[in-house]
């Protein structure tokens, strides 16, 4: 393997397109492209090889041009440049999603096909900024099966787009992180300035190793799912009501999990100014005779943002030592999904019968009340 096929192939991996090698041809399948309008596609480019599979070869169409490429899927037969302008050399157009381009080199031949493949691939891409790419790279680094359904990817599309965050990566925000991190949203922006203790492991989703202890949560588990998904933005600090009101900016949803009642309170006050449905979530904690009971909460802003000032816990401390003393991942867990179920409905992905902006679990009772708009 040859050093630029070995980069392009690591290139690929890491944006989601795909590498083909043929007979006569090699290509990169899904590489983003502008179209004239200035919008995003996807298409495939691919150069023609022969012999040992390095040396290039003339494309139908190409004018005998070795170092040609054929571009697939572009839009009227062509992709272009920011400047308006199509992307290399035009040799032929069918005018419709093909075309042949050539790109010469300054100085000298392509070393091989993977150097010219390489080359095409980059002023292609090269054509559109970073958040446009980021437009057509798919959320998740690795393949998912069926993916290519219709129904599905039209359910999967509500949440491609949005921009979440979560404030406070504890028993809670960890399961709330872990869940939207298998959701389809196109950014998770995470705030955090605690290190991880050997409790929060016993709370956490999984098992993060002896090694995640005295990290920074935010930084460490960003890390972590950054391995599995794109799109993580990672604050390792605590989030603070001087914090600036862009802190936020782009974001379409924003979980709360903090357990400050002054901070959980300013995050609201910013929230309601800034417009930004939000969700609060809380755990209250008690043993009675041995047993544990207590409740666990989801307030949503919903059509009343101005209701958190009724709805959320007030009282700061209660329970606080029965909750850091006990590790109770399933109640965390049930907090989360409970939150994250309030967000489905939000974006229409769950039927809803009844507009809800309040879900308390109670623990002795194994019940659940519900407050829902009037």
């Amino acid at each position: 393997m040859t050093e630029y096929e070995e980069l392009l192939r690591q290139d690929a991996g890491r944006r989601g397109w795909t590498v083909e090698v043929e007979d006569n041809l090699i290509s990169i399948v899904g590489v983003p492209y502008r179209k004239r309008s200035g919008a995003v596609g996807t298409c495939q480019i691919s150069v023609g090889i022969q012999g040992d599979g390095l040396a290039l070869r003339a494309l139908e169409n190409a004018n005998r041009a070795a170092h040609a490429a054929l571009l697939t899927g572009v839009d009227k037969g062509h992709a272009y440049q920011a400047d308006g302008n199509p992307v290399g050399n035009m040799l032929w157009t069918d005018g419709t999603d093909q075309c042949v381009i050539s790109i010469m080199r300054d100085d000298g031949d392509y070393d091989n096909a993977w150097h010219a493949l390489t080359v095409y691939v980059s002023r292609v891409a090269g054509a559109l900024g970073e958040e446009q790419r980021k437009q057509v790279e798919p959320i998740f680094r690795f393949e998912i099966e069926g993916e290519d359904d219709q129904a599905m990817q039209d359910w999967r599309a509500r949440a491609r787009g949005q921009r979440i965050g979560i404030v406070g990566l504890g028993g809670v925000g960890l399961w709330i992180l872990d869940m939207m991190s298998k959701t389809d949203v196109r950014e998770i922006r995470i705030w955090d300035g605690d290190d991880i203790e050997g409790r929060n492991l016993l709370r956490a989703p999984g098992w993060a190793g002896q090694e995640a202890i005295d990290n920074n949560k935010a930084e460490f588990y960003g890390t972590q799912y950054d391995q599995m998904r794109r799109g993580l933005s990672v604050c390792g600090q605590y989030w603070r009501s001087d914090d600036p009101v862009d802190s936020f900016d782009g974001l379409n949803f924003v979980f709360i999990a903090v357990d400050k009642t002054d901070v959980r309170s300013a995050l609201c006050q910013k929230l309601e100014e800034a417009e930004i449905p939000f969700v609060d979530v809380g755990m209250g904690i008690q043993r009675r005779n041995g047993r544990v009971r207590g409740s666990c909460q989801v307030f949503f802003s919903g059509e009343d943002p101005g209701r958190w000032r009724i709805g959320i816990p007030t009282i700061e401390g209660v329970g606080e030592e029965e909750y850091r003393a006990l590790q109770l991942a399933d109640v965390g867990a049930l907090n989360a999904a409970l939150a994250v179920g309030m967000w489905r409905r939000h974006i229409g992905q769950y039927e809803e019968e009844t507009k809800g902006w309040l879900v308390r679990y109670q623990i002795e009772g194994n019940d659940l009340l519900k407050k829902t708009e009037s």
